[in-house]
């Protein structure tokens, strides 16, 4: 939409995370706050400051299991990465979106179809179960 503009109206597509304008869900509206209480400027209102709170909530999580798991003392990346893969369908950061990682699969795992309307995503469907797009060998 950013480089688009005006061109972007209508345009209909795939979104795998709740957005700026999803003020109703929990996660949406910590970063609203962050962003604010961090005076970030408008063009920073973007994907990315939005995705990064859901990412560092996953690294979190595998973390967290880890020591639980192995306890701190034997945290290494072998024991993250063991409970990364075991993350199916993991709503991070309350709502912002669902990641699965797994052995073959690292990436969202729901997504909306949404249309451009005023420079906001707006959703046309529910959450649906993303399929794995990725070739196979």
């Amino acid at each position: 939409m950013a480089l688009a503009g005006p061109a972007s109206e209508g345009f209909y597509g795939l979104v795998p995370y709740a957005w700026w304008n999803d003020t109703d869900v929990p996660g949406v509206k910590i970063v609203e706050e962050q962003f604010a209480a961090n005076a970030r400027k408008p063009a920073e209102h973007a994907v990315a400051y939005l995705v990064s709170f859901a990412l560092m909530d996953v690294t979190r999580e595998a973390i967290d299991r880890a020591i639980q798991k192995v306890g701190f003392d034997a945290l290494n990346g072998e024991a993250v990465y063991e409970e990364l893969k075991a993350m199916e369908g993991y709503d991070a950061f309350h709502g912002l979106t669902i990641v699965t990682f797994g052995e073959d699969v690292r990436s969202t795992s729901a997504a909306r179809i949404a249309q451009v309307r005023a420079g906001q995503f707006v959703p046309v469907t529910d959450w649906m179960t993303a399929p794995d797009l990725k070739p196979s060998e």
